[in-house]
């Protein structure tokens, strides 16, 4: 009898494992809907694992998507416009990789959305952009509630107007170096959201940095001079701080 169980409980675990698959874009530039773009044939979903390669141009834009662990290897680019891509997995802590690019663009009114699940950490050397002078933005980072954690490694940047409706840990670089780009925190009216900068740095040299109903758990660190790209603004709304320090 407890032969037969083990056995169950090995094939049981085996089944459920073999679902998980590792799609690798090859085409040159395209949508992540199609499954004729993915290596092998198909799509990557959730509990899946999407690689970008160097020289290739992914779009979540027909539709939103979801996926486990992304990894960007340099020279790659994943765009997110106007939809919305679930990364991680409830419950569980997963590590993505960003080399390359991820951006997040708007269309319409409708922003384009990194909606973490889990705990999801975005590690590597690359960049997450919602900068409006390169074509991007709007951008924002979303969870479904305040049971989810983002992790930002250190060598990862994130630049432009993003807006963080989530807990995260920063260990990376948050930047606004831009008169026409604004990062937001927290919702205008509503408590959501807690930042832990420890580790990270908010650099502000233009533009606004604008700090709403947001729980601030580490140092701010930025800069609060004005720049030669313009004159750089930070809003203290109500975001609840338990120290706030600007380079």
């Amino acid at each position: 009898m407890i032969r037969i169980l083990f056995s169950l409980i090995v094939v049981v675990c085996t089944t459920a494992s073999s679902f998980a698959t590792t799609y690798t874009f090859i085409a040159t530039s395209g949508l992540w809907d199609d499954e004729d773009n993915w290596d092998p044939t198909g799509k990557p979903v959730s509990g899946d694992t999407a690689i970008i390669p160097n020289g290739k141009t992914c779009l979540v834009q027909n539709g939103n998507e979801a996926v486990k662990i992304v990894q960007v290897d340099s020279g790659g680019t994943l765009g997110i416009v106007g939809r919305t891509l679930t990364l991680g997995v409830a419950g569980d802590t997963t590590s993505s990789t960003v080399n390359g690019l991820i951006y997040l663009k708007e269309s319409g009114a409708t922003p384009g959305v990194l909606k973490v699940q889990g705990f999801p950490t975005l590690g590597g050397s690359g960049i997450v952009s919602a900068r409006k002078a390169d074509g991007y933005g709007a951008g924002r980072f979303t969870s479904l509630n305040n049971q989810q954690k983002l992790t930002i490694n250190s060598g990862v940047t994130c630049k432009g107007s993003i807006t963080f409706l989530v807990d995260f840990d920063n260990y990376g670089t948050l930047q606004v170096d831009h008169a026409d780009d604004e990062m937001t925190f927290g919702y205008a009216s509503t408590q959501f959201g807690r930042y832990d900068g420890g580790g990270g740095t908010l650099s502000v040299s233009a533009g606004l940095a604008r700090f709403n109903h947001f729980r601030l758990a580490g140092a701010l660190r930025g800069t609060s001079r004005a720049a030669k790209s313009g004159s750089p603004t930070w809003q203290l709304n109500s975001a609840r701080r338990s120290r706030i320090g600007c380079n």
